[in-house]
């Protein structure tokens, strides 16, 4: 369940804007998201809102892929996205950078 949102979050932002840089972007708002809704169910102490949040919202990205992947294939995709995460920071300091 849990890859199929995170294939129509991405599908639904290539369609919509089809730059590399929008793709990054949305990996980014979308691994920032999973972990801001985890921080959420820690600790704001709802039990009903933290049982759904950790039965039907993965904790990030990396998660998706260790469950349905593994040895080197999860590696492989791992440093995948660490290498996106990367051009993610390369775009905004980039940006930062420009703003001044």
């Amino acid at each position: 369940m849990d890859l199929i949102i995170l294939l129509v979050l991405i599908a639904i932002i290539v369609i919509v804007r089809k730059e590399f840089k929008s793709f990054i972007y949305s990996l980014g708002v979308i691994e920032i998201f999973f972990r801001v809704l985890h921080f959420i169910a820690n600790n704001l102490g709802i039990v009903e809102l933290s049982k759904f949040i950790r039965a039907y919202i993965p904790s990030s990205i990396i998660s998706i892929f260790a469950h349905y992947s593994n040895g080197l294939f999860y590696d492989i995709l791992v440093w995948i996205f660490v290498i996106f995460m990367g051009v993610l920071d390369y775009y905004l300091f980039k940006y930062l950078i420009k703003r001044k």
